[in-house]
């Protein structure tokens, strides 16, 4: 397994170079000001406001237990390997700081992840970690660790991956952990694969939900399924012990308990309509994914871009680049689009289109966030003919704020 480290103990190669160039003009005066303070607030403030700025990818958020700063995975787009790295991030956006990466200096034949992760009341780090090598493709070591604190600067494995569960397809990645008392922590069990649409098409990476896990840290680790959730597409956990969840292809929010029980249906998103000028919108199933819930409200996504496949070959594919964000109170089933749509849907629209929505403790919610345009076409008799929709590869971090 790649090796962790909590900062950088090497500058990179431009700052040497800098470095050089500073010592050899022998003009040092100028350079000796302090270094500029942290940031520790929103870039552009808004709602929703945009957190990072990364060419990569920055993904997984999740926050502290008390909402006091989030962690996140960021793709480093300058290296050749595009390792990924766990990060530390004011509440409101600002400086990151490292918290877990590779610390070897020429480590560029594979890609080294890290992340996501989760922060226990104690300060205790659970996190999945994978090396695999460069491009599309399946991480050939994986594993969750556990760390004392943070930054991370040793971990040790409590479970290896893949794990094969009862009743559930195998997972070969934990993702959204979530500690539950000190002792263990729920996850959502994935199953990855690199799906390749089309002849020409770029290979892609997905992962594709099989169902809630639990796994018991006190004695030799363990993990095992929350019984009735499998196919589960996102999960959020109330305490003490109900467990809300999605499934793949599906309009429901479903809820039962840790230990497993009675599976009642909490709520139905109804069929969407497509984004087309009026007059040629045609409805769409809805299938909900991404759901949070804290006192008597609940948030999901559904609409946006998604892909489900029942049958692929080797089990079901679901392919999501995210979309509306939903606010549900429970008690009355009153159902309030969140994302704001602004433009004219006879010529364009845009969007931000959300994916893993995660709730602070304070009631924030964060966001896997890409900022797509659609675009009504029309032919040269004026006749619409559909629509082309723009999509960013990479998302970035973004936050509605919620008293």
């Amino acid at each position: 397994m790649p090796s962790l480290v909590a900062l950088p103990t090497h500058p990179p190669l431009w700052s040497v170079a800098l470095l050089a160039g500073i010592v050899g003009c022998q003009h040092s005066e100028p350079f000796d000001a302090p270094l500029p303070p942290t940031v520790t607030g929103p870039l552009t403030p808004g709602s929703p406001t945009q957190l990072t700025y990364n060419p990569g990818a920055d993904v997984y958020p999740a926050w502290a237990p008390d909402g006091s700063f989030l962690l996140y995975q960021a793709e480093n787009p300058n290296r050749p390997d595009r390792d990924r790295c766990l990060y530390l991030l004011p509440p409101t956006g600002g400086t990151q700081l490292l918290e877990a990466c590779d610390n070897a200096l020429h480590s560029e034949d594979s890609t080294n992840q890290f992340g996501p992760a989760a922060l226990s009341s104690t300060g205790r780090v659970i996190l999945y970690e994978a090396a695999q090598p460069i491009g599309p493709g399946l991480p050939t070591t994986s594993g969750m660790y556990l760390a004392p604190a943070l930054p991370v600067s040793s971990a040790t494995q409590v479970l290896s991956m893949p794990v094969v569960l009862p009743g559930f397809s195998v997972a070969d990645k934990l993702t959204s952990p979530q500690w539950v008392g000190d002792s263990g922590f729920l996850a959502l069990g994935v199953s990855t694969q690199v799906y390749i649409p089309c002849f020409l098409c770029t290979p892609d990476t997905v992962e594709t939900g099989v169902g809630v896990v639990w796994t018991t840290l006190g004695g030799a680790p363990a993990a095992a399924p929350v019984p009735g959730t499998a196919r589960a597409s996102s999960y959020a956990f109330v305490s003490p012990d109900t467990v809300y969840f999605t499934l793949n292809g599906d309009a429901r929010v479903l809820r039962t308990r840790i230990a497993g029980g009675p599976v009642d249906s909490v709520f139905a998103f109804p069929a969407e309509s497509t984004d087309a000028p009026v007059g040629f919108r045609t409805a769409s199933p809805a299938i909900a994914r991404g759901v949070q819930v804290r006192g008597g409200v609940l948030y999901a996504v559904t609409g946006g871009r998604i892909e489900f496949h029942p049958d692929s070959g080797s089990g079901e594919i679901q392919r999501d680049w995210g979309g509306k964000l939903h606010k549900v109170t429970l008690a009355t089933g009153a159902d309030t689009l969140v994302s704001t749509m602004s433009g004219n849907p006879q010529t364009s629209v845009s969007y931000l289109w959300v994916h893993n929505p995660v709730l602070s403790s304070t009631g924030s919610l964060t966001a896997e966030g890409r900022a797509v345009t659609i675009i009504a076409v029309y032919n040269l008799t004026n006749q619409f003919i559909g629509t082309d929709t723009t999509i960013p590869r990479s998302t970035d971090l973004w936050q509605y704020v919620h008293p």
